[in-house]
Formats: structure tokens, sequence, C-alpha cells
């Protein structure tokens, strides 16, 4: 009996190659099946094990019988791993198998891949879903299941368990998921983890913290000297900037979050463009205050004030229309900031022109720094326009936010310390010009006083006195002196006073004629009268 190899080794390979293939059934791209841990690859896509299913309804509820209806494998749905929504899918759900054939229990992460507004990830037990975590760009930092992440989900595996999983992907601001998720093991996500830590979010956090200790600074020191100096709007609106752009750094960073745990669509670095605006209206209204444009151009300054007021409306009406997740009317409002920049950036340009024309004492600072938000905008208008974002740090670009912020809140600590020094100028200038008005003041005081007391009267009064002396005739020298003296005394009592009464005006004049003839020998009989009225008149 002859053996034909050749078959034999063929045959014998294909009954290993059926083996193999058994082992790895469900890792391979061919059909929709299970997925066994441990993984084979550090990224493991989910786009040939998945199958999903699209929703149109608004509310983030997961439907009652959701794991009895239909999916789809993502492989027909999708031509390869890119994801593309229309308009009117509110919900995208996805549907995966995951088995761990260990002996002990682990974890592995779930990974966003790009960016995704809002991810809630379920097990299903018993045709009911239990929530595992949520993550998501637009989601609250307290609601994360991975609080310093807002692309991962960790999910615990349990020994010899096989769980269906589903994630429901809810669509809305812009974000949605540009790929399909991916499995990564527990040490290689933490690893990602640490070293996004070391060099993208430490650098950034002291940046913002720093900043945000700065613009505190300016606040308490806006508000007391408001309280030293009293009724001075400049140090209010110096004082409300300071605050605004220490709460915006705050948002910024997320560290104290600006959140409630129990509102997970609000999140506080969603705060960032509100308190963005109010920012700028207390600048703009701080240089309004501080040029005392409401006395030279009051129309003017109703206009901008409205102008200010009416950003601020619209910015709580998107936040509001944000946090609801209302896609159509977010987008409505978005398209109206390139005008909000446009006339923003005009008023700015404005006041330093205006500024330039002045720029006299404590104007040059204020023209400095308005000088100094005016490029920085422009600067960030050009970079957002021609998206130049690869030109700043990596740490200032990595959030999907922009890194352009951090050049703004570099240009307003520079602007707020050129507004300090002009304030300190001002307060410098107001010192100098008061104490010119106290010498001013005493020269007037001493110019009537020497009208009141004429030196040819007092030389003769003094000579009348030594006479009287020199005759030894005590007694009129005493009654001379005692005249003398009074109406000194009167005279330097009535320069004190605004107004003073009559009859001590009278007295005053009485006793200068009686000195002033004192020494003649004319008679002089002197009588004053007048009448009071009840009523003055007016």
């Amino acid at each position: 009996m002859r053996i034909n190899y050749a078959a034999f080794l063929f045959g014998l390979l294909t009954i290993l190659g059926i083996l193999q293939c058994k082992n790895l059934w469900c890792q391979t791209g061919d059909t929709v099946s299970t997925i066994k841990f441990p993984l084979l690859h550090e990224d493991f896509p989910l786009y040939d094990f998945a199958e999903v299913r699209f929703e149109s309804d608004k509310t983030e509820k997961p439907p009652a019988d959701i794991t009895k209806r239909k999916f789809q494998p993502a492989k027909e749905i999708f031509a390869k791993d890119e994801l593309h929504f229309a308009d009117s899918i509110k919900s995208f759900w996805i549907k995966f198998k995951l088995s761990n054939n260990q002996s002990s229990d682990t974890t592995i992460a779930v990974i966003f891949p790009g960016a995704v507004s809002k991810a809630v990830l379920y097990k299903s037990e018993e045709e009911s879903l239990i929530q595992i975590g949520k993550t998501g760009f637009f989601i609250a930092v307290l609601a994360r299941n991975v609080p310093y992440r807002w692309d991962r989900i960790d999910l615990p595996l349990k020994a010899h368990s096989k769980t269906t999983y589903f994630i429901q992907a809810i669509l809305y601001h812009g974000i949605s998921m540009g790929k399909m998720p991916v499995l990564e093991n527990f040490t290689y996500a933490e690893t990602w983890a640490f070293k996004w830590e070391k060099e993208v979010e430490r650098p950034n956090h002291v940046w913002l913290h720093f900043f945000t200790g700065i613009f505190f600074m300016f606040f308490v020191f806006g508000f007391i000297k408001y309280l030293v100096l009293g009724k001075d709007k400049a140090y209010v609106y110096f004082s409300l900037m300071g605050l605004f752009n220490a709460l915006l750094t705050v948002s910024m960073s997320e560290y104290p979050p600006l959140e409630l745990s129990s509102f997970e669509n609000v999140r506080g670095k969603e705060l960032f463009d509100l308190l963005g605006v109010i920012g700028f209206a207390m600048q703009g209204l701080f240089i309004l205050e501080i040029l005392q444009l409401k006395i030279k151009y009051p129309r003017v300054t109703k206009v901008i004030q409205g102008y200010f007021f009416f950003w601020f409306l619209v910015d709580i009406l998107r936040a509001l229309i944000f946090f609801n997740a209302n896609r159509g009317y977010s987008v409505l409002l978005d398209s109206l900031d390139f005008y909000n920049a446009s006339l923003l950036l005009f008023l700015f340009v404005g006041w330093v022109a205006y500024l330039a024309t002045i720029r006299k004492g404590f104007y040059r600072f204020i023209f400095l720094g308005a000088l100094t938000v005016s490029t920085t905008f422009i600067f960030i208008f050009a970079i957002r326009f021609f998206d130049l974002h690869h030109v700043l740090p990596t740490w200032a670009t990595e959030e999907l936010r922009g890194g352009a912020q951090h050049l703004l809140q570099l240009a307003l600590f520079i602007d707020m310390c050129f507004y300090f020094t002009g304030l300190a100028y001002r307060e410098r200038q107001k010192e100098r010009q008061y104490a010119e008005l106290k010498q001013k003041e005493t020269e007037l005081e001493m110019q009537a006083l020497r009208a009141q007391m004429n030196p040819h009267f007092i030389f003769n009064s003094l000579n009348s006195i030594n006479m009287f002396i020199l005759e030894n005739n005590k007694l009129q020298a005493s009654e001379y002196l005692s005249k003398f003296s009074r109406l000194v005394r009167l005279i330097l009592q009535n320069s004190q006073e605004a107004f003073i009464p009559l009859e001590r005006e009278l007295e005053a004049l009485q006793l200068y004629l009686e000195l002033d003839h004192c020494v003649s020998t004319i008679s002089l009989n002197i009588k004053f009268q007048w009448t009071r009225r009840s009523t003055p008149r007016c």
C-alpha cells in the first residue's frame, strides 16, 4: 500500500488549522462572535466583533426592550472603521459579547478613540440592563467612571464569565464618535494615562493654578480698595474682572470642578464661555468707567452696555440649550459667534485707537492693557480661522477646546497687571492733586487772613500799645491790648468757617473801628442797627 505523503501532509495541516481557528474563532474578522480574554493586542477594536443599532429618540434612558431589538454587524453598516451619522440620529447603540476564561477576576478598559460626546456602558442580565459606568467629553467630571479621562470606562470581568454588553453613545454638541471603541488591558491603559498626566495634565494644571492665584489676588485687591475708597466703580469692575478670570481658569483646569455630580450633563468646563463673556464684559465696563465715557458720550456708552448685556443673555441661553443637549438651537447660536467675535474685536480696537489719542498719565497703562488683549484676540482668531494649533506646545493643544485659551489667560494676566499699575498711578495722581489743592487752600486762607488783618493796621496798633507803655498809661495800654487780642481772635476764628453770624462780624467791625480811632483826638460814636427777619429770603 503506497501512501501519498503530500495528501497526508495537506490533511494534517488542514486539521491543525481547523483546531487553531476553533481556538481563535471569536477573534477573526469573518463573523460577529464572542471576544475572549486575555486580548491578543493591547488595542483590540470592536469593529469586527460588534453589532450596531441607531435610535432617533432624544431620551437618554435606554428602551426597555433594547436587548430584544434587532442589531446589525458593524461591518455591514460601515465600510471601514470610520463612523458617520445623520442629524436625525440621536443615539448609537453597540452590542458585543465578552468572556473571561481565566480563573481570577480582572478589569479591562473601554476606550473611545478621537472623541465621544457621552457614552454609557451597560451589561445584560436576564433581559435587563445594568449600568457599569459612563464617560464623555460633555459629561461632568464627578459623574465619569474614570474622572481624569473623558474617553474611558473601566469594565470589571468576573472569572469564568460570559456577558453581553451594550454601549449607548449619545450624539450631540457636534462631537459624536469618529471610530468604534477599542478594548485595552487595564495596565496598558493606566500606563498611558500616567504618561498623559505627566506630559499634558500636570503642566496644564500648574499653568492654570498659577493664574488662578494671581487673578484671585487681583480680586481681593480691588475689593479692599473699593471698601477703603468707596463708591469708585472702577475698583468694583476690576475686582469682578479678577474674580471671573479666576473662575475661568478653575473651569479650564477642572480641579476642583465647578459642577455638581447630580447634574451629569453640566460639565464645569462648559461654563468657560459664559465666564469668559462675563469677564470681558467686566473689562469693558472697567474701561468705560475709567475713561468716564458716560459723561462725554452717554449714548455710545449705553449702546456698549446694551451689547454686553445682550451677549450675556445669549450665552446663558446657549448654556441652557447646551446642557439640554439640543443640537439644533446650539448650532444656531454657535453661528453667531463669528459676529460676536468681530464686534468684540472692533470694540477693543476702537478703545485702543481712542486711548492712543490721550496716552497721558495713567491712561498709558490702560492703553497698554487694551492693546495686549486686542493683539492676543487677533492672534487667537487667526489660530482658529487658519487652524494653526500646531504652532502651540503639545500640553496646550490636547484639549478639544483649543490651547489658544492659554494664550488668552496669559494676555489677561498681563492686561490686569497694566490695569493694576494704571489704578495705582491714578491714585498717586489723585493724592498729588489733593496735596496741591490743600496747598492752594492754605494759600487762599492766608490771603484772606492778610486781607482782614491789614499790615498797616497791625503796625499802628502795636505802635499805639508801645506809646501807652512809654507814657506809663497802664489802663489805656491794657484796654487797647485787650481789644486788639479780642479782634485777632475773632478774625482767626472767622477765617476757619465758611459762614459766620452777623453779630460776630459786627463785633469785629466795631473793635476794628475803636482800635483805629483810639489814639485819634476825634470822638467816634458807633451804632449798628438791623432787623432780623423771621423767614429768610430765597
